[in-house]
């Protein structure tokens, strides 16, 4: 027959034994953890790497962008300058044009020349 004692430390040895299944699951567990972590943290890694190298690419091109945006006011300034000159030039052959139509205006036609013409003409066949 067993004794107490015997079935307490049958008892503790089971219960140690469980103890130590525990902790070496825990001991697994925490070294899957740690592994998977790592992994995570490598992949997280990579992928911070890839969107700095994505974002200074972003920030190169925006400046690019800027600089034309820049060149272009520039350009649409520029423009409206010759635009206004060109404006100034159109005014002034406007009134050019203007006062020509005055003086054509005041001129003799041709058939107004003509008549007078024929005019000088009789007048000189009648003077002689």
């Amino acid at each position: 027959m067993v004794t107490e004692k015997e079935r307490y430390e049958i008892l503790y040895e089971e219960i140690r034994e469980k103890f130590d299944i525990i902790i070496e699951g825990q001991r697994i567990l925490k070294e899957t953890f740690k592994k998977e972590l790592k992994e995570t943290e490598q992949r997280l890694s990579e992928r911070i790497d890839i969107l700095e190298i994505k974002i200074e690419a972003l920030r190169d091109r925006l400046e690019r962008v800027e600089k034309e945006v820049a060149n272009l006011k520039e350009e649409v300034v520029n423009l409206k300058e010759e635009i206004a000159e060109i404006k100034q030039r159109l005014d002034n052959v406007e009134q050019r044009l203007d006062r020509i139509e005055g003086k054509v205006d005041r001129m003799i036609t041709h058939d107004e020349l003509v008549a007078i013409e024929r005019r000088v003409e009789r007048l000189e066949v009648m003077v002689g």
